[in-house]
C-alpha cells in the first residue's frame, strides 16, 4: 500500500530491502517498515513517512504551531541551523516555528516532558546528549549528558542532581544485572561504545556496566536508566511528600535549597583557590627568574 507524505510530491511504496542505510528524514539507520520513491532516491521509516504537516501546542513550544519542514529552509542559510532543543545541527526533517525562529530535530520533536520534580515549576524532558554545554542549576557544572532540561525555560539538570542514580539496573536487552561506575578501571580509559544503543560515550560521564565473567557490556547512563526513569522520580517523590509533617517538610525543602547553594560556593571557593595557586606559582617562578 503506497504513503502520500507531506514531505514529498511522490508516492512511497514499501520497500522489501533497504536500498540505502538511512531515513531521509531522521537520518537515523533505516529499519522495520521502510516505504521510498526510487527515482528520488528518497526513503523514510514508516513513522517518519506518517508524520503530521503541524504540531499544535507541543510543550516544547506552545504559543504557536509547528511545521514540518522536508529540509533546512533556505532563510536559515548560510547561518548554522540547530535545533532548539538539543543544540544539534539539524540537516532532515525539523518542525519549525517561522515566526520566532524555532526549530526541532525529529528526535526533540517526540519528546514529551512528563518528569516533575520540586527544583523547576515545569515538567522536564530527559536528553541523552546536548549538543552544547550548559550549566546544571543545582550545581553550575558543565551539563552536556544524560541532561533533564526545561527547554520552554532553557533550563537543564544533571540527573544525578535531582533523582538518585540506582547502583544496579536491569535492562531489557541484557539478562544480567548493570553496575553503576564513574569509569573504566582496567584501561584507565573514558572512551566507550555503549552496547545498548551503539553509539560512542563521552569522556568523564558515568556509566554502568556487567560486572559477569568474560561480559563487557557497557551501556550510557541515559539507555540505562530510561526504562526506570519514571519509578525513580515516583520514588524520590514519595521521600519527599510522604506521611510528613508539612512544617517537617517545609524545613526539608530550605535545608536542601541551602545544601544547593552551599554546593555552588563549595565550587566557586575551589576554582579561586585554583586560580590562586596558579597566580603563586607563576610569581614564583617570575621571581627566581
Amino acid at each position: 500500500m503506497e504513503i502520500q507524505p507531506c514531505t514529498h510530491p511522490h508516492p512511497l511504496k514499501p520497500c522489501e530491502k533497504k536500498p540505502v542505510d538511512s531515513c531521509s528524514g531522521c537520518e537515523r539507520p533505516l529499519f522495520g517498515k521502510v516505504y521510498g520513491c526510487t527515482p528520488c532516491d528518497f526513503f523514510l521509516h514508516k513513522s517518519c513517512a506518517e508524520l503530521p504537516p503541524k504540531i499544535h501546542q507541543h510543550p516544547f513550544h506552545p504559543q504557536h504551531p509547528l511545521t514540518l519542514l522536508p529540509r533546512v529552509p533556505l532563510d536559515a542559510m548560510p547561518v548554522r541551523f540547530w535545533c532548539d532543543a538539543c543544540s544539534k545541527t539539524c540537516r532532515s526533517f525539523i518542525f519549525r516555528c517561522q515566526d520566532c525562529a524555532f526549530n526541532l530535530d525529529l528526535e526533540c520533536a517526540l519528546l514529551k516532558p512528563t518528569l516533575k520534580c520540586q527544583l523547576h515549576e515545569h515538567p522536564l524532558a530527559f536528553f541523552k546528549n546536548l549538543a552544547l554545554d550548559n550549566k546544571c542549576k543545582v550545581c553550575e557544572a558543565d551539563c552536556n549528558a544524560s541532561v533533564l532540561r526545561c527547554v520552554y525555560c532553557s533550563v537543564s539538570f544533571h540527573i544525578q542532581c535531582v533523582v538518585t542514580l540506582p547502583q544496579k539496573v536491569l535492562l531489557s536487552c541484557h539478562s544480567d544485572p548493570l553496575i553503576l561506575t564513574d569509569s573504566l578501571a582496567e584501561d584507565n580509559s573514558d572512551e566507550f561504545t555503549c552496547d545498548a544503543c551503539e553509539q560512542k560515550g563521552k569522556p568523564g560521564h558515568n556509566l554502568y556496566y556487567c560486572a559477569e565473567e568474560d561480559c563487557k557490556f557497557i551501556a550510557h547512563v541515559y539507555c540505562a536508566v530510561s526504562e526506570v526513569l519514571p519509578t525513580l522520580f515516583k520514588e524520590h517523590d514519595e521521600d519527599q511528600t510522604g506521611d510528613v509533617d508539612p512544617v517537617l517538610a517545609k524545613l526539608d525543602r530550605e535545608i536542601r535549597i541551602l545544601f544547593f547553594e552551599s554546593a555552588k560556593v563549595a565550587g566557586k571557593l575551589a576554582e579561586v583557590i585554583k586560580n590562586l595557586k596558579e597566580l603563586e606559582d607563576k610569581r614564583t617562578k617570575l621571581y627566581s627568574n
